[in-house]
This record gives C-alpha cells, sequence and structure tokens, in this order.
C-alpha cells in the first residue's frame, strides 16, 4: 500500500518541475502560457502570482477545460509549497496536457525570493451569500461581482 510519500515521489517523477526564475523567463517568452493557483481561497487572499487563474485544487479537473480548452498549450501550476501542485499536474497530464509543470517551492518559494506578487480583493461570506446566483454564473462570477460592486452600479428589478 502506497504512502501520501510514495504518492508524491511517484508524481514528482512523472512530470515537469520548474524554478521561479525558469517561471518568469516562460512568462516573457510564451505570453499564451497559463498560470493557475490551486490554493484555496483562503491562501489566495493572501496574494497571488500576477496573471494567475485561481482554481482550488479540489476543483482543478471540473474546471480546467473552461480556463485551458487547448490540451497543447504550456500550464504552470502553483500551490504552496509544490506538493498540490505536483499532485494536480500529474493529473492534468492524464487528462492529456502536454506542457504542464509545477513550480518548485510554490508561492511560498516565489514570495521568498522577491518575486512580484498581487492581492487581489476577494467577496466576505457575507457577500458571498448575497450574491451566490451570481457568482454561479460563468458570465459574473466572483471576479465580475467584485467589479460591479466596485463601479458602484447597480439593477432593480
Amino acid at each position: 500500500m502506497a504512502t501520501s510519500q510514495d504518492l508524491i515521489k511517484q508524481a514528482k517523477s512523472e512530470i515537469s518541475e520548474i524554478t521561479g526564475g525558469e517561471l518568469q523567463q516562460l512568462m516573457k517568452q510564451n505570453p499564451q502560457m497559463v498560470l493557475v493557483d490551486v490554493r484555496e481561497k483562503d491562501e489566495q487572499e493572501q496574494g497571488i502570482v500576477p496573471q494567475a487563474h485561481l482554481i482550488p485544487r479540489g476543483f482543478l479537473e471540473l474546471k480546467i477545460e473552461d480556463t485551458v480548452p487547448e490540451r497543447n498549450k504550456e500550464v504552470v501550476l502553483y500551490c504552496a509549497g509544490g506538493v498540490r501542485s505536483a499532485l494536480a499536474a500529474q493529473s492534468l497530464k492524464l487528462m492529456g496536457y502536454e506542457k504542464v509543470h509545477s513550480l518548485i517551492g510554490g508561492y511560498t518559494q516565489w514570495a521568498r525570493e522577491g518575486r512580484p506578487t498581487e492581492k487581489r480583493a476577494f467577496l466576505d461570506t457575507e457577500k458571498l451569500d448575497r450574491y451566490a446566483r451570481h457568482l454561479a454564473m460563468p458570465e459574473v462570477g466572483e471576479a465580475g461581482q467584485i467589479k460591479l460592486l466596485n463601479s458602484k452600479v447597480f439593477l432593480v428589478g
């Protein structure tokens, strides 16, 4: 019977891992590449790598095709320390994604090295409940609802 460490070791042997420097170079050379943060929302609230799509690990296989329908597109995944993103990269490879990488050391290492980070606005629990119908709509989502709230334009009806 395999342990969690066995699964992690196997995943890392089957995927590509890149450093923060390699990721920055890849972002410059290939602006079409897709960066995905697989951490949970409470972790993402602490900061993210600029340009990252936010898909928590538990939803990755269900939502990745909406974000990256082309399976030959370059995808880099990151989590807090590089373990969840390695397992996620292995999963995407099984789904047929050809150019998948995991960021070594994850967001923690990225930030520790002084690389660019940003904070995004997130809805609090009350607003998540209040706007649940809007958030379920792919055209709106949390980012669209935040934009609408910040614009102070409301539709009545």
